[in-house]
């Protein structure tokens, strides 16, 4: 492999370790940017790879994602972070994981009954405007009954 395909390998590993561990650590680019001291936009280049000086970025993202710098350039960094982590540590994030995913559900159970709700309401406001339809349509239909039943008397009443 030439250098610059070297180069950019490496640098594609890295980006992805960064973005992955980001995302696992529930970091979001505005809260890095700031510790970084640039902007989101700024940040969100450098993680996708569109500025060129990722090694005056890459160690102060690796100390605040928590892990060595060199740790990020390692294909399989993650099975080495979370090998590294102590049972009580897993299982605390478990909890909080478990606890966040219910809260979440709970939450989306919440908005769907609300949804609900409000389809509901609207089927019956629906259900009122077609009955006022029906209604109007009844008159409508009486009178043209009661116009026809003139008609034939009148025609009734010529012969």
């Amino acid at each position: 492999m030439k250098k610059t395909e070297e180069n950019y390998y490496y640098k594609q590993i890295i980006l992805r370790n960064i973005k992955k561990l980001r995302l696992i650590s529930g970091m979001s680019e505005e809260f890095i940017s700031s510790k970084l001291e640039i902007s989101q936009g700024f940040y969100s280049k450098i993680e996708a790879g569109k500025i060129n000086n990722l090694n005056s970025y890459w160690s102060q993202i690796a100390k605040i994602l928590a892990v060595p710098p060199l740790v990020l350039a390692l294909p399989d960094c993650f099975s080495i972070i979370f090998e590294d982590e102590s049972a009580e540590v897993k299982v605390r994030k478990k909890k909080v994981n478990e606890n966040e995913i219910l809260e979440k559900y709970y939450n989306l159970l919440k908005e769907k009954d609300l949804a609900r709700k409000k389809h509901i309401r609207r089927l019956r406001n629906r259900i009122k405007i077609l009955n006022k339809e029906i209604n109007s349509l009844k008159n409508i239909n009486n009178f043209y009954e009661f116009e026809m039943k003139n008609l034939k008397t009148n025609i009734d009443d010529k012969n």
